[in-house]
């Protein structure tokens, strides 16, 4: 049994996460605690969070900076298309539907 340093309860060891840093290879707070923790920092800081995630987002090397710009205005105008259908609830003519 272990006490959690945060919500102060007794635990089993399994409740904890590893940390060979501490003495006896448990973290000091509860898995409990530390997800609590995290999910609040993610809460308050979705910019850092974003910026993570663009980072670690998997883009071909062989993309030019152009590429990757063009494919994001192509996204942003579509989700623009989807937007105004929601609003209008009229849908474009699919290319080619006038033949």
């Amino acid at each position: 049994m272990k006490r959690c340093r945060r919500c102060g309860e007794e635990k089993a060891a399994a409740a904890f996460p590893a940390n060979r840093r501490m003495r006896d290879g448990l973290g000091s707070w509860c898995r409990v605690c530390a997800a609590w923790a995290v999910r609040r920092w993610r809460d308050r800081n979705p910019e850092k969070v974003a910026a993570y995630n663009l980072s670690r987002r998997a883009v071909p090397v062989f993309w030019s900076e152009a590429d990757r710009l063009g494919l994001l205005e192509q996204a942003q105008r579509a989700r623009e298309r989807s937007e105004r259908f929601e609003r209008e609830g009229d849908r474009p003519a699919p290319p080619g539907a006038d033949r």
